[in-house]
């Protein structure tokens, strides 16, 4: 498995330096800046640099999983390449420029290996990798490519020109790779939507995605990186949707649950349970600790948890642990089940993803409900508290109604009663936002949500 990731990498990673070579020049943004330099900056993809005036800069129309900007120098003879990727495998940069170097063997014309050897590129511990071969041509090009990771990513900084080119041009490159800057970056979301069953996620863009091969009743799997290439267990997260009778109550589910879990993990444990709101509705989380007994459990054949993909089953074995946490909720005949598992010692470093990623979920039919149910009369007194003509009690009146009406959802432990003096300025904002008609009944719905599940209004 590791091994074909790898090779799924350097393929791509081939096809783009292909697109490099032998690039339609048309296509070129050219940014005319007055002055010996001009300074690129573009916090999107997170760098800032600075270049030659007569060098012209190209941005690369991003995939899902790269970025990648261009530097031509002005005979358009060679070229710097500024990519980042979301990395296959975390801690790997050396097996994968390794592999990259295979790869390139066996693809390009007349290919010389040069060198490959750690070094230090500012303040990063690098991995540099120089070839040379000749293009379609007969053109003998030399590339001089850095691999290097930051903020979770895989960065790979190349210079490409003509061997007789080179050394003059390449001196260039290292003073715009000198003045390079890496900013923070949040990773961004990616948004998965079941219509079929109406609820949507939010999930970091560096996990993978599986839809396809899962078990009947799931819809969605959800695998983070790699740790590094003797990593047993891809961790990931999964979402089934199961249908269940009407009249299961929540908490007859539960016991269901439990009990069936039993018949699948050996020493099976329970250490923590709470009841949480998933997708604004009452539900239930666990943390559970068991030794996996590969027998699928399945509730009047339909409700099935564990190994759900070839990935997983093939590498766990009866005598691996696990640490998950399971979550579910149900609503209108259907049980809809979140279960994430990984070793014990990793389980603290990816709860505040999985949680983000719970916290994300929304019923899509009750998104669209909540745009048009809001009494007029509460708007009304909306406006007047934000004008100061009614205190925080009449207004907090309405939004006893919006909780009692199950127009708004909050935790099942959650109260409205006084309010803080406390109250953030941005609920103010909102507000005065929703009355005038700059944001949505559901943006200023989640305000009030936040005040009641963080407390700031409370009994």
């Amino acid at each position: 498995m590791l091994v074909s990731v790898i090779k799924q990498f350097a393929v791509g990673f081939f096809l783009f330096l292909f697109i490099l070579v032998s690039h339609d020049l048309s296509d070129l943004a050219y940014g005319q800046t007055e002055g010996k330099l001009s300074n690129f900056q573009n916090m999107d993809k997170n760098i800032e640099f600075e270049y030659p005036s007569d060098w012209n800069v190209e941005i690369l129309d991003d995939d899902l999983n790269s970025q990648s900007i261009l530097v031509w120098s002005p005979n358009q003879n060679s070229l710097l390449m500024f990519s980042y990727e979301y990395p296959i495998i975390k801690n790997a940069v050396k097996e994968i420029v390794e592999n990259q170097s295979d790869l390139d063997s066996q693809v390009f014309k007349n290919y010389n290996f040069i060198e490959l050897k750690q070094t230090s590129f500012l303040n990063y511990d690098a991995w540099k990798y120089t070839y040379s071969f000749t293009d379609d041509f007969g053109d003998e090009i030399k590339n001089e490519e850095l691999f290097f990771e930051e903020n979770n990513l895989l960065y790979i900084i190349g210079f490409s020109s003509s061997v007789e080119m080179f050394d003059a041009e390449n001196s260039i490159s290292n003073s715009i790779k000198d003045s390079l800057k890496i900013h923070p970056i949040d990773i961004k979301k990616v948004i998965f939507e079941d219509k079929e069953n109406e609820f949507k996620i939010e999930y970091p863009k560096n996990w993978v995605a599986i839809e396809e091969g899962l078990l009947d009743t799931c819809v969605i799997q959800l695998f983070s990186q790699l740790e590094d290439l003797d990593d047993k267990f891809q961790e990931n997260i999964t979402f089934c949707v199961h249908e269940i009778p009407k009249d299961v109550t929540l908490e007859e589910y539960a016991k269901l649950l439990s009990s069936e879990m039993k018949k699948m993990y050996i020493d099976f444990e329970i250490i923590e349970s709470e009841k949480i709101t998933l997708g604004n509705h009452e539900g239930y989380k666990h943390v559970t600790l068991g030794s996996l007994s590969n027998n699928l459990i399945s509730l009047d054949g339909s409700l099935q948890f564990g190994p759900v993909t070839n990935l997983t089953s093939e590498i766990l074995d009866e005598k691996t642990t696990l640490k998950q946490l399971m979550a579910y909720t149900i609503k209108d005949g259907k049980s809809y089940n979140v279960s994430f598992g990984t070793e014990p010692v990793l389980f603290s470093n990816y709860l505040p993803v999985i949680e983000e990623i719970l916290d994300s979920m929304e019923f899509i039919d009750e998104q669209k409900s909540l745009s048009r149910d809001i009494p007029q009369w509460i708007k009304n007194n909306a406006k007047w508290w934000v004008d100061g003509q009614i205190d925080n009690d009449t207004f907090l009146q309405g939004i006893e109604f919006l909780v009692k009406e199950k127009i708004i959802q909050v935790r099942p432990d959650s109260q409205v009663g006084e309010v803080s003096k406390d109250i953030p300025q941005w609920i103010k904002n909102n507000a005065k936002w929703w009355v005038d008609g700059q944001i949505d009944n559901d943006t200023f719905l989640q305000g009030i949500e936040f005040l009641i599940n963080q407390g700031i209004i409370s009994q």
